[in-house]
């Protein structure tokens, strides 16, 4: 029997038997009928009950309520006599209920015109229910086969592949004349086979076997053939009368695109071959800017909705040009990206250019990696020469520190520009460091010396060995190891620290009896009662004796004499407080507790800067965080409010160049400056006014803008701790919305591949940087997809990758990722959601994060969705029963009188869309595009038949869930 009797293997599976059990006898009740009685004034539409039937009552029952089959006079069904072929024509022929007039003649040996039942076998056999026997009989009486009646159901319904299942039996060949016809019924659950996974095509199908199988089908009818596909171009044939393009043919408009191509786009008409109107196909415009028509890169095979498909920094166009491959980052697999090779003057189409056998990756050279061009005319520029593989060449970055750092800043005396840090995991044989200065700087007592930072001493430390050029204005040292290198005029350095209070060189203290320079730090913290003279006068010891560098007035645990005339750090600044006051920046945290210094150490270190509440700007008071991390930026879910905000800024309008704007775009220059969110235009602009502050020390270094997809994401980087924020937007307006309601039919969205390339770039060009991902509303759907992926190790599974880069990108992602946090996203919805609203249509349909991952514990460590309780998408997601990826944090909105799910005003909603779908001019969505014409009309219609109603739900009610979903309403929370 069909594998429904497998349901008796288990007690869930008997629960199931009962409803199916009910199922089963409807179909084939019309097999009882007489035989010119497909008109449905001559069949019974009362609801069945058949006294011998049990398995398969309800499908029995369904198709008797709907007057296709009838049972017989003594009340049986009869469910396991066979079915004939004329029977079942009957059946069908009842269900479509055909308007046909003058049905051809037929010629059958066994039917003739004017016997019994000829009429019917006519109308079937010209409709292409059937076709006859190879031998010219149609076999009236012949009992109907498993695969006879899989051909009718195909051919009377049309009924296509589902592309997405396809399933085989043991005994159907794909060279059996009913394999097509099988296969079909079987992609979308109609027929389901025999336990040992056979179908039995030649197997007598019973009565109640047809019931199970016609009201499978009739019950899943619209959503089966609104996929059929007529003219393979992408779009379902009913889609294609919606959009009134014609179903015959894949290009409508002839414009040389498809028409699905065309409409997925929300920018070419299907049905318009110049869509703009500018004497340009279609299909020969440039959608991606990159050198190549939409029809050139259709045949072969890049997107032309990616300017550069593989992600090798060069353009589709280009790479055609030159004769590469772009639908691969290493054309010629020697180790090089095609982007790479020119700087060794390789060959990207030879991956041994001089033929010595060694592949031009494996080359081992010496090069120089220079600081961004940008930067060239800044005081001071470094670059690094080394010498390795030449693949390995391109793992090397120098990057500026801005002086906003808490500790390498302008107070660092004799310091030259900024200063920088060398990032590396290149095995090399040597490397030299080079600091390039201006005239500007230089004078007679100019001695420029480069300095490592030790940041587990908290010192600079001056590199030994080095090579002074006066006629090119250049310092070299050879390194033994990467981190961060100042260049420091050593005359000022020195100077400094001859002068500063606390030298540690007690011995030329006291013989110059030089009592402004202090010979040593002492712990000792005895008060005396009176001021010492310091007029010079006195011996050192004598100062000592006198207490001099012991009173401590404010008992924070420094001595008067060091807070005045400050303490000395590693990094050779001055710090000075108030003797008079323990908590000179009054953040709860002793003076004496901010900055630490012993005896006999020649400087002090700072835990914490005791002149600032907040050492390190990120937000976080130093008294709230653990002394260890009061000089480390955190970037904190604040911080990340505002990128979000940010997100929806205009860059290119924020540029200060046309050049500016071109290079920053997906990173296709990192010669050009970034812009920084300190500009005044910028810090305007944002919403977030009260978190403002938060990101003046960040830039923006790239963004992407796709105007056929609508995805806008931008990266920002922190100019001087490197972490990278990578901000997802939202959609604009209504239009965006509707053109993405993919997020809810399918999970998947043509964002998606713009926000994952954006990602894969971002950190591809920032290697060592911590990496965090944000999102408001769409955008939110967004970060949630991408931090899927860099959670699940997937980011790099691009097919055009090489396998150099993807490694690159998995330890980044491995070694930095730090966390995702979204804002009023869109929530992941599931199989069910647009019942909830009384839509009868299957949404998430094929998601980019499958629904088997949503609620599992291992995102909420990573990812934080904050929502508003009466935030539109919040509402939502309650109302459609959908959730999120990691943990969600709600907040009440508004504060004050809050509001929440249970206040919404998706009920009325609800009702008023029921309403709608069962009016003349609604009509309820089968498909995706039917439901975004269903919502436009809906809407229209609304707007028009229930004003008053219109009125308090639109303007009032929903207007207050969508203010509430602002990003600038969360100016107002501390998270």
């Amino acid at each position: 029997m069909e594998s429904g009797g497998s349901f008796m293997k288990h007690k869930r599976g008997r629960l199931r038997m009962k409803k199916i059990g009910a199922i089963a006898s409807a179909v084939l009740i019309a097999s009882t009928i007489t035989p010119a009685v497909y008109a449905e004034n001559n069949v019974a539409s009362e609801s069945a009950k058949f006294k011998d039937v049990q398995l398969y009552k309800e499908d029995i029952n369904f198709l008797a309520e709907k007057g296709l089959i009838k049972g017989y006079p003594d009340g049986t069904f009869k469910p396991n006599n066979p079915i004939t072929r004329y029977q079942a024509i009957n059946i069908l022929l009842r269900e479509i209920k055909p308007d046909v007039t003058n049905i051809p003649d037929v010629q059958y040996k066994d039917v003739k015109k004017g016997d019994y039942g000829y009429e019917e076998i006519a109308l079937a056999t010209a409709l292409g229910i059937v076709s006859g026997k190879p031998d010219g009989t149609f076999d009236v009486s012949g009992n109907l086969t498993r695969a006879q009646l899989a051909k009718m159901l195909v051919e009377t319904y049309k009924i296509p592949l589902n592309e997405k299942k396809k399933v085989s039996f043991k005994d159907v060949d794909d060279k059996d004349w009913y394999a097509k016809y099988v296969h079909i019924l079987a992609s979308h659950g109609i027929i389901t086979g025999y336990e040992d996974k056979t179908f039995k095509p030649n197997n007598k199908i019973s009565r109640a076997h047809l019931a199970l199988i016609l009201s499978r089908f009739l019950k899943n009818k619209d959503k089966i053939l609104s996929n059929a596909d007529t003219d393979g171009d992408g779009l379902t044939d009913r889609e294609e009368l919606i959009l009134l393009t014609d179903p015959k043919k894949k290009d409508t408009d002839g414009d040389g695109l498809d028409d699905y191509f065309e409409y997925v786009s929300n920018v070419y008409s299907p049905t318009m071959a110049d869509t703009d109107g500018d004497g340009v196909k279609d299909g020969d415009e440039d959608a991606d800017s990159d050198g190549l028509s939409n029809l050139q890169e259709l045949a072969i095979g890049t997107s032309p909705y990616l300017k550069d498909t593989d992600g090798d920094s060069l353009p589709d166009g280009q790479e055609v040009a030159n004769g590469t491959n772009p639908l691969a980052d290493d054309t010629d697999h020697d180790g090089l990206l095609d982007s790479e090779e020119g700087r060794f003057n390789f060959n990207p189409r030879n991956r041994d250019t001089d033929g010595d056998g060694i592949l031009d990756g494996d080359e081992v050279i010496q090069w120089e990696t220079a600081a961004p061009a940008y930067l060239k005319g800044e005081p001071a520029y470094p670059t690094v020469t080394m010498k390795s593989r030449a693949k390995d060449a391109f793992f090397t970055e120098i990057q500026p520190i801005s002086t906003a750092h808490p500790l390498l800043n302008d107070s660092i005396p004799g310091l030259i520009g900024n200063a920088y840090s060398f990032n590396t995991v290149t095995d090399y044989d040597s490397a030299k460091i080079k600091f390039h200065y201006g005239n500007s700087v230089s004078n007679n007592d100019f001695q420029p010396a480069i300095f490592y930072y030790n940041e587990k001493k908290q010192a600079l430390e001056k590199v030994p060995n080095q090579m002074r050029d006066p006629q090119t204005n250049t310092v070299e040292a050879a390194v033994d190891r990467f981190g961060v290198y100042v260049l420091i005029d050593g005359t000022v350095w020195d100077q400094a620290w001859k002068e500063a209070p606390g030298m540690s060189n007690k011995e030329r203290a006291r013989s110059s009896g030089d009592l402004d320079n202090p010979i040593h730090f002492t712990s000792s913290l005895s008060v005396v009662p009176a001021d010492v003279d310091q007029a010079g006068s006195k011996t050192i010891a004598a100062a000592e004796d006198s207490g001099l560098f012991t009173k401590d007035s404010d008992r924070d645990g420094i001595p008067d004499y060091y807070e005045t005339n400050g303490l000395i750090i590693g990094t050779g600044s001055l710090i000075k407080t108030d003797p008079n006051n323990p908590d000179t920046d009054q953040d709860g945290i002793l003076d004496g507790d901010e900055i630490k210094f012993e005896q006999d150490k020649e400087y002090a270190v700072l835990i914490s800067d005791p002149n600032k509440k907040d050492s390190d700007g990120d937000g976080i008071s130093d008294a709230d965080e653990k002394p260890a991390e009061r000089l480390v930026y955190n970037v904190t879910d604040e911080a990340l409010a505002v990128f979000s905000d940010l997100a929806y800024l205009d860059v290119a309008g924020m540029s200060n160049s046309t050049e500016q704007a071109q290079g920053l775009f997906d990173f296709s220059n990192k010669d050009v400056p970034p812009i920084p969110l300190s500009k005044e235009s910028i810090q305007n602009a944002i919403r977030l006014k009260q978190k403002a502050y938060l990101v003046k020390n960040w830039e923006i270094i790239g963004f992407e803008t796709d105007a056929i997809s609508g995805h806008s994401g931008v990266v920002f980087r922190n100019s001087y701790s490197n972490d990278i924020v990578i901000a997802e937007r939202g959609a604009a307006d209504l239009a965006g919305i509707i053109n993405n309601l993919d997020v809810l039919l399918t999970g998947d969205i043509p964002q998606l591949d713009h926000a994952l390339a954006l990602a894969r770039k971002a950190i591809a060009n920032n290697l060592y940087s911590d990496i965090y991902v944000t999102g408001h509303s769409l955008g939110g759907f967004n970060a949630q997809v991408i931090s899927y992926h860099l959670i699940n190790d997937s980011l790099a599974k691009n097919q055009f990758l090489s396998s150099k880069t993807a490694k690159a990108i998995q330890k980044a992602v491995f070694e930095h990722y730090q966390r995702t946090v979204t804002f009023n996203s869109v929530p992941l919805f599931n199989k069910d959601s647009l019942r909830q609203l009384g839509i009868d249509l299957d949404v998430y349909t094929n998601p980019e994060i499958p629904k088997e991952e949503i609620g599992k514990k291992k995102y909420e460590a990573y990812i934080t969705n904050y929502q508003l309780s009466y935030d539109i998408l919040t509402i939502l997601g309650k109302y459609s029963k959908s959730g999120y990826l990691g943990k969600t944090v709600m907040f009440n909105y508004p504060k004050q009188a809050p509001k929440t799910v249970q206040n919404a005003p998706f009920e009325a909603l609800k009702t008023m869309i029921q309403e709608y779908g069962k009016s003349a001019s609604g009509g309820e969505p089968s498909n995706p595009l039917e439901l975004k014409r269903f919502i436009i009309n809906f809407y229209l219609w609304f707007s028009i038949n229930g004003q008053e109603q219109y009125k308090k739900l639109v303007n009032e009610e929903l207007g207050q869930a969508m203010e509430a979903h602002g990003i600038r309403n969360f100016d107002q929370y501390d998270f």
